[in-house]
């Protein structure tokens, strides 16, 4: 919708912003039709260089389906594991992310995530703890909240 775009030029300097090519291994999303994101949620990760793979197969293994089942209730209206293609930043850079109907689906998801984990056996939460410990620069996390202005998924 070019007037769309017109406006949404107008709300900031386009000329000061970055652009991020990444590929999503991991994602989940419902139809716009039948779940509206208001607000989207992303954790910055930095993973070890050679690390990244396997912390793709721990979300897929640990994460996923509970992901893919807050989809299936609404309560998520889509979410997704990026890397990056081409590296704007330090390699290593991962895009955790969720986009949601309202603030309350971001209480939703704590409480399932902590329901979820109290459920994995003593050994699974001990690997997952070690391998963040070992693999993830806590100095590069970052989280952001923001207002979904434009949305349209099939």
């Amino acid at each position: 919708n070019p007037q769309l775009m017109a406006d949404l030029s107008g709300l900031s300097d386009m000329s000061a912003h970055l652009d991020l090519i990444v590929r999503s291994p991991i994602m989940g999303s419902k139809p716009s039709s039948v779940c509206m994101p208001k607000f989207a949620s992303m954790t910055v990760e930095k993973v070890k260089a050679g690390k990244v793979a396997d912390d793709v197969a721990l979300f897929k293994k640990y994460w996923k389906s509970e992901m893919d089942a807050l989809v299936n209730s609404g309560t998520l209206c889509a979410y997704g594991y990026d890397v990056e293609v081409f590296h704007s930043s330090a390699p290593g850079m991962t895009f955790q992310w969720v986009m949601v109907p309202d603030l309350e689906s971001l209480d939703k998801l704590r409480a399932a995530s902590r329901a979820s984990w109290q459920k994995l056996s003593e050994p699974e939460q001990k690997l997952l703890e070690s391998f963040d410990d070992a693999n993830y620069d806590a100095s590069a996390h970052r989280d952001s909240l923001t207002t979904v202005i434009a949305y349209k998924s099939k």
